[in-house]
């Protein structure tokens, strides 16, 4: 993907300034060797919905991009697929989120549980109003972070066998 990004066209991308709702499918968060903050961070200020269709690369890069935009009250991740840390991958402190996830999210095909637990916390917790869950592992997570503010929860039939375990899971453990 940076291989797109050359000086023009990182000219014409860095030119949509008031940009507040953003689609990319298939983005590989691991080819940004630098992080993505080069290509992406000019909307922190603006950018108030991300929807991202299959994307891949490591949990923490996909953290630390979302951490761009302190603005948003709208995530959609569909079928994420995980990959390992590389050697790429600065073994830094994650500097603080600004913001916080609220309003609206959308998960689907989303079989990272453990990223649920790191998103809560390296943001502070969760605030979402909207729950749109298809195949979520940590389902439970999500849905303890906003008890107190979640209005309106969708569940997929045919991904409830994942929350079902968890729920299960949960409840016996107790």
């Amino acid at each position: 993907m940076p291989e797109y990004f050359d000086s023009w066209g990182l000219h014409y991308f860095s030119a949509l300034a008031n940009l507040q709702g953003l689609t990319v499918a298939d983005l590989d968060f691991s080819r940004f060797v630098s992080g993505t903050k080069e290509y992406f961070g000019h909307w922190s200020s603006t950018l108030r919905s991300i929807a991202l269709i299959r994307p891949t690369g490591p949990p923490r890069q996909l953290l630390d991009f979302l951490g761009l935009f302190p603005k948003l009250d709208g995530v959609k991740i569909i079928r994420y697929h995980t990959t390992t840390e590389t050697h790429h991958t600065p073994d830094t402190p994650r500097a603080p989120v600004q913001g916080s996830l609220r309003g609206n999210l959308t998960l689907s095909g989303f079989a990272v549980g453990e990223l649920v637990e790191k998103m809560i916390t390296a943001f502070g917790g969760m605030r979402f109003i909207s729950l749109d869950l298809d195949d979520v592992l940590g389902a439970q997570l999500l849905l303890n972070a906003c008890a107190e503010t979640l209005q309106t929860l969708r569940l997929n039939p045919d991904g409830m066998l994942h929350l079902c375990k968890w729920f299960s899971r949960r409840w016996y453990d107790a």
